[in-house]
């Protein structure tokens, strides 16, 4: 049975990290890697923000993760803190800059992401959530996810990535 899917979700058995499959222009799902989806989520969640933005907020990302998101994080006006590997580095920045900054979004290359503040750790669950409302978002703009990272890619240029 085929089915004509915008996107596929899958997270691990503990639900702090996941992973996104989605349609190439050919019809075939493509596994994003945790960088790519990273770029999405949080392009889009400072796109949703923006008109909100008052000059203090931040996303927080570890170092081994794209700097294309640093880029992204520069052209729309957000602060982008680099942080050692792992979630409590990121709750950390956050804890240290508590009633001074706003975060906004956290996350690793290895498929982890924190939306908001209310979890201090990855959370797959409100990722999920957020993924499908970014997939939502490209559907009416009559966009797949693939248009969206790479109208990103246009915009902020493209990154090689390789793991040592």
């Amino acid at each position: 049975m085929q089915i004509n899917a915008d996107i596929a979700m899958a997270t691990d058995p503990d639900s702090d990290r996941v992973g996104i499959g989605i349609p190439n222009h050919e019809g075939n799902f493509e596994l994003l890697n945790g960088n790519q989806t990273a770029t999405l989520l949080l392009h889009y969640l400072i796109q949703k923000v923006k008109n909100q933005l008052i000059g203090n907020e931040f996303i927080v990302k570890t170092i081994v993760t794209t700097e294309l998101i640093d880029r992204i994080a520069k052209g729309l006006g957000v602060k982008c803190y680099n942080t050692l590997t792992g979630f409590k580095h990121i709750a950390k920045v956050i804890k240290d800059l508590e009633k001074k900054e706003v975060f906004i979004a956290g996350c690793e290359e290895s498929y982890g992401y924190m939306i908001g503040d209310f979890v201090r750790d990855k959370d797959a669950v409100s990722a999920c959530a957020l993924i499908a409302e970014m997939t939502a978002f490209s559907k009416e703009k009559d966009w797949s996810l693939l248009d969206y990272l790479i109208n990103i890619y246009l915009e902020y240029g493209v990154f090689q990535e390789s793991l040592v």
